[in-house]
């Protein structure tokens, strides 16, 4: 949880953890889906498509991060004369990523991805 999002903080007050404890499991679980108790509360006050979707995680927006405020640096970075990856990627393949990125393609985890290589080989390898 050191690099998380936490937003469950209110949950955590030691006496609704203590008084949860003690309900018997049918009052909080219906076959293998939790927080039956949380979504009866909410109910009526969070919109029934919010309390019946699946658990949805938190992403980063990286395809605006590659269209916009990275795009500069990670370019340069993945298809500069420096580049790391060099030896193990296809320059080509990875400049076709940015084009096509920039042309409306989700290519941002990819390209996420091509950069935490580069920016770790840049850190562990000479």
């Amino acid at each position: 949880m050191a690099h998380a999002l936490e937003v469950r903080a209110p949950l955590l007050d030691q006496v609704l953890v203590e008084w949860m404890a003690g309900l018997p499991g049918h009052l909080k679980l219906r076959g293998l889906r939790g927080k039956r108790l949380l979504r009866k509360v909410a109910r009526g006050i969070v919109p029934d498509a919010i309390l019946t979707r699946k658990k949805k995680g938190f992403s980063m927006p990286v395809d605006h991060w590659f269209r916009d405020e990275l795009r500069a640096m990670a370019h340069d970075l993945l298809l500069g004369q420096a580049a790391r990856t060099r030896d193990y990627v296809v320059q080509t393949q990875v400049s076709r990523l940015f084009e096509e990125q920039d042309r409306g393609a989700y290519h941002g985890e990819q390209l996420w991805n091509l950069l935490v290589l580069e920016l770790w080989l840049r850190e562990h390898r000479a």
